[in-house]
């Protein structure tokens, strides 16, 4: 997650927040949150370097639903692709990437 070639973990709280204990190469540091906001999903979350500096960052699909048609009338859902870039510290806001 920092960009120094070891191995953190990550989770989810049941906040919906994101919490890092980074690595040291023989134990992991005590955990902080890393996410300023909460953010659900039911899509899936990935962690990957899409910037190419060298830190993970997380990778989630995001939809938003629209449309107040009644029940005979599917509603419109809309769907992105979010990434919170690392600054090594934290999970910065997120970009919508497509």
């Amino acid at each position: 997650m920092n960009a120094d070639g070891r191995d953190d973990f990550i989770w989810y709280e049941s906040a919906g927040t994101l919490r890092v204990a980074l690595s040291n190469g023989s134990t992991f540091s005590s955990s902080s949150r890393w996410s300023s906001t909460a953010f659900t999903t039911s899509y899936g979350v990935w962690v990957a370097d899409v910037t190419g500096d060298g830190k993970s960052d997380i990778v989630y699909r995001y939809y938003t639903v629209s449309g107040g048609c009644p029940l005979s009338c599917p509603p419109v859902v809309y769907l992105w692709g979010r990434v919170r870039r690392s600054d090594g510290a934290t999970f910065l806001a997120a970009t919508t990437w497509y």
